[in-house]
């Protein structure tokens, strides 16, 4: 579990990585908040890899929705679980919205069950029915 990290006027602020300064002493230059991370490549020779790792398929007959989601969604729910849950809200004919807030909620619960206390990792889930957008394949 992360450490939360709290400045001197007793705010919250994201973890961040730092270059080290000569003689070891952390908060060498400004901080890279982890979440802001994607496109940097000003920290690469500190280890921070901007740039994504993107895959893509071709749709398939058959295909009935698409999920994309954060760390903090897919840390405790598996794959297969956010399918099977996402697909009974299909089937009950329920907005793809509301798969995605459910999927939040329970990620939430998970983290508060497994982690204890009131940090949690960004949660993000976005949900798309393919038959609200696409004509049938």
């Amino acid at each position: 579990m992360q450490e939360e990290n709290w400045d001197e006027d007793g705010c919250f602020e994201p973890a961040r990585i730092y270059r080290t300064a000569v003689g070891g002493s952390k908060g060498q230059g400004p901080g890279l908040a982890m979440t802001r991370s994607l496109g940097d490549f000003d920290a690469a020779s500190i280890g921070v890899i901007g740039t994504p790792t993107v895959s893509h398929r071709e749709l398939q007959a058959g295909d009935a929705f698409i999920v994309l989601a954060s760390d903090g969604i897919w840390e405790f729910l598996t794959t297969e679980r956010v399918v099977e849950i996402v697909e009974g809200y299909l089937k009950r004919g329920e907005s793809a919205n509301t798969a995605a807030r459910y999927l939040i909620a329970l990620a939430s619960l998970e983290w508060k069950r497994e982690e204890g206390g009131s940090y949690r990792d960004d949660i993000t889930a976005t949900v798309v029915f393919l038959k609200d957008l696409l004509p049938v394949l």
